[in-house]
């Protein structure tokens, strides 16, 4: 489950993350309890394939309709599309610089630079060289959700990056 929120959390489609809580009038039922994202084509229940819990038939029906009356739609993920290259181990790499400080004056460069469009990660480690370490930096924004990338091509200096705003 690990794998999925951090690949989500880097998503640019993903907009917000939360999650969905519910239980039963009837006592005797487990709750229900579900991560859930807000994407601009609608917001859904995360239903990944090996972390399922195992409900009778009739209670997976209540749920189901319980979760599209409160406007969710489900996105099944199964265990091959976590594990699906470059994304997985793109969202790994980049999820390993989540706690880098950048500096501000680092910060605010690489933003100025972003603010004209988008950029290869060649050009912008060109144009932001330092003095602290370009990539821990971008990653680092990618995971404070200030910079995106496309998870689904290998990082590398031909990579293009935008700014998140």
């Amino acid at each position: 489950m690990r794998d999925v929120l951090v690949q989500l959390s880097l998503d640019p489609r993903v907009r917000r993350m939360g999650v969905l809580e519910m239980t039963s009038d009837d006592c005797r039922r487990q709750a229900f309890r579900a991560v859930t994202i807000d994407r601009m084509d609608g917001r859904y229940v995360i239903d990944v394939e090996h972390c399922r819990p195992v409900r009778p038939a009739d209670e997976d029906a209540v749920v189901g309709r319980a979760i599209a009356e409160l406007g969710f739609r489900t996105l099944r993920i199964t265990g091959e599309e976590i594990m699906r290259e470059p994304r997985f181990s793109c969202a790994r790499a980049i999820w390993s610089y989540r706690r880098v400080r950048v500096g501000v004056a680092m910060g605010m460069e690489l933003a100025r630079v972003l603010d004209d469009g988008p950029l290869t990660l060649g050009e912008l480690y060109s144009l932001v060289p330092g003095p602290e370490d370009p990539v821990g930096a971008v990653f680092s924004l990618v995971c404070a959700d200030v910079i995106e990338l496309d998870l689904n091509e290998w990082c590398g200096r031909s990579t293009v990056v935008r700014s998140r705003s």
